[in-house]
C-alpha cells in the first residue's frame, strides 16, 4: 500500500542578505511537491510594495547541466496557484517590523500524491534544489526594507514510498523567453518540441498598466497555422481564467499615507476593501479614514485621512484584494490536466510558435512552458 510522508530537507536555515543556495535533494523515493518557505522581517520603518516572491530571482532544480525546473519567484507563485487552484500561502506586511513570507510549490504530478508522475531521483545522478535571491531587489535593507541577516528558508519534501509501479515522468516547469515589450508587433517565440505541452504561462509585469494593455493577444501556431491551438485576445483569455479558476482573493496588511501606488499582484478584474487600524497605544480611538480609487492595472491609489480630515495619516492598513491573473501572469491549459491524451504533443509537431502581440512598451515578459517528460523506457 503507498505511503506518503514529508521530510525537511532544510529547517529554518539562515539566508545572507542576497546569494544563490544550493541543497543536495538527497531522498531516494519519489518526490511529488517540494514545498519552499522564505521569511523574513521588515526593518523599523516600512518595507512597502517588497513581496518576498519578488527577491527571488530563480528558482531550480538541476541534475548537473540538466534543468528539469527553472522560473522566478513571481511565475514559480502563480505556476502553484494554477496547478491547484489554491493560492499558495503567503504573508504580506508592509508595516515597521512585520514579518512576511512566501511559499512556492514546486509540482512535479498533475496533483499531490500522484502515482503516475513525480520526480524518482533514481533517474538522476545528482539532484539540486537552487534558490537565487536578493532581499534587497525593491528596497535597500535596513530600515525602509528587511532587514539584514534576517532571512529563513525551509524546505519540505513531500515523498511517496510503495508505489505498485514508479512513475512515468513528471512534470517539467521551466522559464523558455524573456524579454522587454516594446509599443506593439508581434514577438514570435520558438518553442521547444521535446515533450508534450500541459500548460503555458505568461507572465507581463510594468507597474501601473493593464496587463491586457501591454499584452493584446496570444496566438500559439503549429506548422506555421497547419493547426492554431488557441488565437485569443487578452482579454477574452482573462476572462476564461476567471470562469475556470475563479476569482482570487489576496489579503495583506499595507503601509500608507494618502494616494500612495499600492501593488494588488493581481492583473484584472481587481476590486479593493481597506480597513485602517488603530493605534496599539490608543486601540480604542478612531484613527483614520480610507477611500480607494483607481483600482486598476494592478494596483490602488489610497485616500487616508484623519477622522477630521485635516491631514493625511500613516499607519498600517489592512486590505482585501479580489481579482485575477497571479502576479500579472495568463494560464493556459492543454486539453484536460488529468488526461494525457488532450495534452499537446509537442514531439509529433513540427514548427511551434508562441505569437504574442504587444500593446505598450517597457513591461518585463517571461513565457514558461509545463511539459510532461518522460523517463527512459517508461511506458
Amino acid at each position: 500500500m503507498p505511503k506518503y510522508r514529508d521530510v525537511y530537507i532544510e529547517d529554518e536555515k539562515t539566508l545572507a542578505d542576497s546569494g544563490t543556495e544550493t541543497i543536495e535533494l538527497a531522498v531516494v523515493d519519489p518526490i511529488s511537491e517540494i514545498d519552499i518557505r522564505i521569511k523574513n522581517k521588515n526593518g523599523a520603518t516600512s518595507n512597502k510594495n517588497s513581496p518576498i516572491m519578488r527577491c527571488i530571482s530563480k528558482i531550480e532544480v538541476v541534475d548537473g547541466a540538466d534543468v528539469l525546473y527553472s522560473l522566478r519567484g513571481e511565475l514559480a507563485q502563480a505556476l502553484s496557484y494554477y496547478q491547484s487552484g489554491i493560492v499558495p500561502s503567503m504573508q504580506r506586511q508592509a508595516g515597521p517590523s512585520q514579518n512576511q513570507e512566501d511559499h512556492f510549490i514546486l509540482r512535479f504530478g498533475r496533483w499531490l500524491w500522484d502515482r503516475v508522475y513525480g520526480l524518482t531521483p533514481q533517474h538522476f545522478r545528482n539532484l539540486q534544489l537552487k534558490i537565487s535571491y536578493d532581499f534587497a531587489k525593491v528596497n535597500a535593507v535596513g530600515a525602509t526594507g528587511f532587514l539584514t541577516a534576517n532571512g529563513k528558508l525551509s524546505v519540505v519534501a513531500r515523498l511517496m514510498e510503495n508505489l505498485e509501479a514508479p512513475p512515468v515522468g513528471f512534470m517539467m516547469s521551466k522559464n523558455h523567453y524573456n524579454f522587454t515589450s516594446a509599443a506593439s508587433g508581434d514577438e514570435r517565440i520558438s518553442l521547444p518540441t521535446d515533450f508534450p505541452y500541459v500548460m503555458m504561462l505568461l507572465r507581463a509585469w510594468e507597474t501601473e498598466v493593464k496587463l491586457y494593455t501591454t499584452i493584446s493577444n496570444l496566438k500559439l501556431s503549429v506548422d506555421q497555422d497547419k493547426e492554431i491551438p488557441f488565437d485569443l485576445s487578452s482579454w477574452d483569455l482573462l476572462k476564461q481564467m476567471e470562469n475556470d479558476f475563479g476569482l482570487i482573493t489576496l489579503e495583506q496588511h499595507i503601509y500608507a499615507t494618502t494616494e500612495e501606488n499600492i501593488q494588488s499582484w493581481l492583473g484584472v478584474g481587481e476590486s479593493a476593501v481597506v480597513t485602517p487600524e488603530t493605534l496599539s497605544t490608543d486601540p480604542t480611538t478612531l484613527y483614520g479614514v480610507a477611500n480607494v480609487y483607481g483600482v486598476d492595472s494592478g494596483h490602488l491609489n489610497l485616500v487616508h485621512r484623519n477622522p477630521g480630515n485635516t491631514a493625511a495619516v500613516t499607519n498600517i492598513l489592512q486590505l482585501i484584494m479580489r481579482g485575477q491573473a497571479l502576479n500579472h501572469t495568463f494560464a493556459k491549459i492543454f486539453g484536460s490536466v488529468s488526461e494525457p491524451d488532450s495534452w499537446l504533443a509537442a514531439p509529433e509537431k513540427g514548427d511551434i510558435k508562441a505569437i504574442i502581440t504587444q500593446g505598450n512598451a517597457g513591461a518585463a515578459v517571461d513565457l514558461a512552458l509545463v511539459q510532461a517528460r518522460a523517463y527512459a523506457g517508461a511506458v
